[in-house]
């Protein structure tokens, strides 16, 4: 295999994954726009803001973002948070 067929099926692999990027992007802004309609759909918006920006656990609003969710996860009984980072993990495996 020459160095431009290897190049070409890189480039092809990342012009691929840059599709699927483009696609939760968005998904990502279809979850932004929808209204929640109760304490579901705020812990999902919850659950993407803390996964986005919840990295750095010594900043007081993500110390009370990540109050809010625990409340709206104790509420629905569901930890979508937990779902996402299942999802993210499974697939850089």
């Amino acid at each position: 295999m020459t160095d431009t067929t290897h190049s070409t099926n890189d480039d092809a692999k990342l012009l691929a994954l840059w599709d699927e990027w483009k696609g939760v992007m968005r998904l990502h802004e279809a979850i932004r726009v929808a209204p929640a309609r109760g304490v579901d759909g705020v812990s999902v918006k919850l659950a993407l803001t803390l996964w986005y920006y919840g990295k750095d656990e010594a900043d007081i609003i993500v110390e009370q973002l990540r109050a809010t969710y625990d409340d709206a996860t104790r509420l629905t009984g569901r930890d979508y948070l937990a779902e996402i980072n299942a999802i993210v993990e499974q697939r850089a495996t």
